[in-house]
């Protein structure tokens, strides 16, 4: 197994993975069709903006298996540009979703009239400036080949390059009740940071 720096053909196969690994986030279910398409679009507003943060895990035949993307907090709106250039085909999918009675849609669509609530459970990054911290996206690998300390180099790639990016700071959030994650989170050095409500947890490492 090897990790390189991602390119821009590396896309659909982040999105394969990216749906395998969450197939329950809503970020699966609105940009998963069409072949991950959307998805594909999402994480190529990272790549464009900083390459030096996005990785893939590979086999022998050049097979993704596995990928870690971040950015940097004083350098955001990849979100708000991907939902900009496909506001048609994203508002589309989630009033489907809405329709369907789908509740994470519904959730998603409330926080755009109510500020989330933050609960902060470690204060050290309170007089840090952004220009100091980095966030770590998204980091996963395919269920069939965990448990072999993959995610593991997949995170201490990124790290070592948000350091060498003059970052001091990584932050990463998941889901509430992804146990997984936070599992991987506290083996690789992070520590809760703050939560919202009840639907997702961060937490920071210190570079």
């Amino acid at each position: 197994m090897t990790i390189r720096q991602a390119t821009y053909e590396d896309l659909p196969g982040i999105a394969r993975i990216h749906k395998i690994c969450f197939p329950d986030y809503l970020s699966t279910k609105i940009g998963g069709a069409d072949n991950g398409k959307l998805l594909s679009r999402f994480y190529r507003e990272f790549l464009e903006d900083c390459p030096e943060l996005c990785f893939v895990l590979i086999d022998d035949s050049n097979q993704i298996l596995g990928f870690s993307v971040g950015y940097y907090m004083d350098r955001p709106g990849h979100q708000e540009r991907y939902i900009s250039k496909n506001r048609w085909t994203v508002a589309r999918r989630l009033l489907w979703l809405m329709l369907k009675g789908d509740m994470q849609a519904w959730s998603k669509f409330m926080l755009r009239f109510r500020k989330p609530v933050y609960y902060i459970i470690d204060h050290r990054l309170d007089d840090v400036p952004m220009s100091e911290v980095g966030d770590l996206l998204s980091c996963c690998v395919h269920p069939d080949h965990r448990g072999k300390g993959y995610s593991g180099m997949l995170v201490d790639t990124f790290l070592k390059s948000m350091k060498e990016q003059g970052r001091k700071y990584c932050l990463s959030s998941t889901n509430f009740d992804n146990k997984g994650a936070k599992g991987m989170f506290t083996h690789n050095g992070f520590v809760p940071y703050r939560k919202i409500g009840n639907l997702s947890f961060t937490y920071v490492c210190e570079l």
